[in-house]
């Protein structure tokens, strides 16, 4: 009998289509600030924190420092 595989153990419980799912990166050095999707914001950061934002959201880019908004009338 085969092992299960270390993936198959973190299985997410529903699926998310990759188109209805979009980046947000800023607009100076491409970095990902966050993934949007009907009017919501998913930002992760490292060791497991998870946010949730509605639009729209203004942040700084963790790497080059430069302001970056993402209002609702951009996704239409």
């Amino acid at each position: 009998m085969p092992t299960p595989s270390h993936a198959s153990r973190h299985t997410v419980p529903f699926r998310v289509e990759p188109c209805s799912l979009t980046n947000w990166r800023c607009r100076c050095c491409g970095a990902l600030l966050g993934r949007y999707l009907d009017h919501r914001l998913q930002i992760s950061f490292a060791r497991g924190h998870e946010y949730y934002a509605t639009l729209p959201v203004t942040t700084r880019c963790r790497s080059c420092k430069t302001l970056n908004e993402l209002a609702a009338r951009a996704l239409a």
